[in-house]
């Protein structure tokens, strides 16, 4: 039985400009996940397909969807002023 994931009609719409700035703010060398992956790549891929990760995390924020790894993840970043 396949599962049926609804349209989350109270979520937020992600604009490029947030992903940017949380990328610019984020330090290189750590890495947020579980992956183990550093920022750096993210901040990489930013810079060549801006929209790249704008597409890869609306369609999960639009259906209210936060796939394991987010949910295990051992930080949070915050924009600071």
């Amino acid at each position: 039985m396949n599962p049926i994931i609804l349209l989350y009609n109270d979520a937020m719409v992600l604009e490029a400009s947030e992903i940017e700035r949380g990328l610019d703010h984020s330090s290189p060398s750590s890495a947020p996940g579980p992956d183990m992956t550093p920022n750096s790549v993210g901040k990489r891929i930013d810079r060549v397909v801006p929209s790249h990760i704008l597409n890869r995390l609306t369609p999960l924020m639009s259906h209210g969807f936060h796939p394991p790894s987010v949910k295990k993840a051992g930080g949070i970043v915050l924009d600071q002023p």
